[in-house]
């Protein structure tokens, strides 16, 4: 973990890192972040682009493992939600006033504007949120790959974890990192997975 929830910086992990590229190190992305906020997080810190391992033509494996990209940077593994659930977590979401961002490969999407969603631009560097004026419009913008709830640090998620555990089951993973939100991804999604695909793509096992 380079960046934590609260955007905060892990010195020691940076500093880790610095050190295996510097002495040539494949290093590979795995996260839940997009590719492009972890571009720019690693542009700040002046390792962006530096032994390739971190770039739009580096390998790597993006929001949990719904999409994965080759050697060369090009997709090679995308998973999206089903639309239905993608709906009912957006009427969910205006009824009940929590913030729902949609994860669509590099762009994200909600349907109003709320300080954590703005966050995610400012301090986690994800590309400025679009506010869509309707939920079929933002369903009919792409595929979604990860759909994330935000609240309040001293909110308790608890309930919502819960409710949207039971209704996607069988149909989507409910995942839950940080305190104040959850995310939902495609059933098939891991970053265990994500890893797995990429290593297939690379013609190495688990054990290189």
């Amino acid at each position: 973990t380079v960046v934590d929830y609260e955007g905060h910086l892990h010195s020691e992990s940076i500093e880790s890192l610095r050190e295996a590229v510097s002495q040539g190190v494949t290093v590979i992305m795995l996260t839940g972040k997009t590719r492009a906020s972890t571009i720019a997080t690693f542009k700040l810190l002046n390792m962006e682009g530096r032994g390739d391992f971190i770039s739009e033509n580096s390998p790597g494996v993006f929001l949990q493992g719904s999409l994965v990209y080759g050697e060369h940077g090009q997709l090679i593994y995308r998973a999206n939600l089903d639309v239905d659930i993608c709906k009912e977590a957006c009427l969910y979401s205006l009824k009940h006033k929590i913030p729902l961002v949609a994860y669509c490969e590099e762009q994200c999407l909600t349907l109003f504007e709320h300080p954590s969603v703005d966050l995610l631009h400012t301090v986690h560097h994800e590309t400025k949120v679009k506010v869509m004026p309707s939920v079929v419009d933002l369903l009919e913008y792409s595929s979604i790959q990860k759909l994330l709830f935000l609240g309040n640090t001293d909110e308790d998620f608890s309930v919502l974890t819960q409710h949207w555990s039971e209704l996607t089951e069988g149909k989507a993973c409910v995942i839950k990192e940080q305190p104040n939100a959850i995310e939902i991804v495609p059933l098939n999604s891991s970053k265990g997975g994500g890893i797995m695909v990429l290593l297939d793509h690379l013609g190495l096992t688990e054990d290189v």
